[in-house]
């Protein structure tokens, strides 16, 4: 018995060793620079990087800056280091360092002559961490630029890195900078069960930080894959119900350019691309270029393969891995590409797709993305998911007073407490008198007009047959005047409640 235990103990320790192992292995460090003193001199490294699965991690020690300089040029990463192009105008990241005030500059570019960071990061001094990956830019552990701000440096394959910029090279010491592969860094995305009706992001499964992009309304653009924006519409896709098949239930269609997801039929040269859903084409007229089915390839991570059925082939969507490159097609069903769908609301919710995905289910969270194009002549419908309007900068006289105000000062569009702040709340009903206009009411507003009448601000003003009012609220909307919507005439036909294309 003995024996029997201290076997199986044997194992299951060598298990665990052997899982150790793994684990480790997964974040694989490779070094390019080691305990690197530049002593004020210029440097320009270059190194291949493909930041889906890598990140650029560079430590300095600051505690060698000189104290006598102001904004050394400590790191830069990017395309153009030196500003061939310009400060701007590059991909690049610049970071000065002032030890006298111990203060870190950081200023991004995306290809554009202005910022799109710029920031001073103050009581920074000796060992000092810059990490830069798929989700943005970090210092020491804290995100300080969002990826969205850094993108075309994040697309690069290959980056510079250096000190070659503004008046003063870097004193730092460089202890390592090096290119980390795995490890906790490595964005973990969770793709969602797609439902009918929601919008989504649509990623390859490896490479979950790029999705389906598209940048005009023009048929016949190619669909790419390039590097995530929370905010680009042109990435975003709502996922329909098809009308017309069965067997491909689902039709997906661009947020920014109303254009659906096309397999391109008999187009070779340019597919998969956008062109006019098929809800909007002919009065309705089926495509089956446009109807599509989802292959579950892994049912823990919701992966699937993308397809359809047109001039009687099965083509699948499939994606070589270059970012910014064109989504292509094969009817190798094995050399398909697996996708995923991101919520552009950041939930997970979502249907089912069993049987090859037919159905689309009803979300745990709230359906944000839902669209019915039937609101459009529905003059009844103001907004949906939309918070109470409020105003949102309030004068106090004190910070004491502000914090004072808590409900306020922790959820700021909760009424202010008027004890507290310099607030007067006007909302309510107030006396109203329509005058068409001054030449037919002059007496009315002036005092000397009609001797003895008192001002009609004066507190002794009889205002009793005045019309009452909710305010706030435009008096055309409470049948006062005539609603004003232009100062010329209509741009575009006028026939509401419908609308005009």
């Amino acid at each position: 018995m003995k024996t029997y235990i201290k076997q199986h103990l044997v194992a299951l320790l060598a298990l665990l060793a052997l899982a150790a192992t793994q684990a480790f292995a997964a974040d694989t460090k490779t070094d390019i620079l080691t305990n690197y003193a530049p002593s004020g001199s210029l440097f320009d490294n270059q190194t291949a990087i493909d930041f889906q699965k890598q990140s650029f991690k560079a430590v300095l020690d600051l505690s060698t800056c000189k104290s006598t300089t102001t904004n050394e040029n400590v790191l830069s990463i990017g395309d153009d280091l030196q500003g061939t192009t310009g400060w701007g105008n590059a991909n690049v990241i610049h970071i000065f360092y002032t030890k006298s005030s111990n203060t870190l500059q950081v200023n991004c570019f995306n290809g554009g002559a202005s910022y799109t960071y710029r920031e001073d990061h103050t009581n920074i001094s000796g060992e000092t961490t810059i990490e830069l990956n798929s989700n943005g830019l970090y210092l020491n552990s804290s995100k300080i630029c969002d990826a969205s701000n850094i993108s075309n440096i994040l697309s690069l394959s290959s980056i510079h890195y250096g000190s070659t910029q503004g008046n003063v090279r870097s004193w730092a010491t460089y202890k390592s900078v090096s290119l980390i592969t795995g490890g906790p860094t490595t964005p973990t995305t969770t793709f969602s069960v797609p439902a009918y009706g929601s919008t989504y992001f649509i990623c390859p499964a490896d490479y979950p930080t790029r999705c389906f992009t598209v940048t005009t309304s023009n048929n016949d653009e190619q669909i790419t894959v390039t590097t995530k924006s929370d905010s680009n519409t042109g990435q975003q896709w709502i996922a329909k119900q098809g009308n017309y098949s069965t067997t491909y239930p689902w039709h997906i269609v661009n947020v920014m350019s109303s254009k659906a997801l096309d397999m391109a039929g008999n187009n070779t040269n340019v597919m998969p691309l956008q062109w006019t859903s098929e809800n909007d084409y002919k009065g309705g007229q089926a495509n089956a270029n446009q109807e599509w089915k989802f292959e579950e390839v892994d049912a823990t991570n919701h992966t699937y393969k993308i397809y359809a059925y047109t001039q009687n082939k099965t083509y699948y969507l499939t994606y070589d891995g270059t970012n910014g490159g064109k989504l292509g097609r094969t009817t190798d069903s094995s050399s398909a590409t697996a996708f995923g769908f991101i919520s552009t609301d950041g939930t997970s919710g979502g249907g089912t797709t069993s049987g090859g995905g037919t159905g689309g289910g009803s979300s745990t969270s709230p359906d944000h993305g839902s669209f019915s194009v039937n609101w459009i002549k529905d003059q009844s419908k103001v907004s949906d998911y939309k918070e109470d309007a409020h105003a949102t900068f309030i004068p106090y006289a004190s910070v004491d007073q502000m914090k004072a105000d808590a409900k306020h000062y922790a959820e700021p569009w909760q009424q202010p407490d008027e004890s507290k702040a310099e607030y007067i709340n006007l909302n309510g009903t107030w006396k109203f008198k329509y005058v068409a206009g001054i030449e037919t009411s002059s007496s009315w507003f002036n005092k000397t007009a009609t001797p003895g009448a008192s001002e009609f601000q004066a507190k002794n003003y009889d205002d009793s047959k005045w019309d009452n009012i909710r305010v706030p609220l435009s008096w055309e909307m409470a049948n006062y005047g005539k609603p004003v919507y232009t100062n010329v005439g209509y741009p575009f036909s006028n026939n509401p409640p419908n609308a005009n294309s």
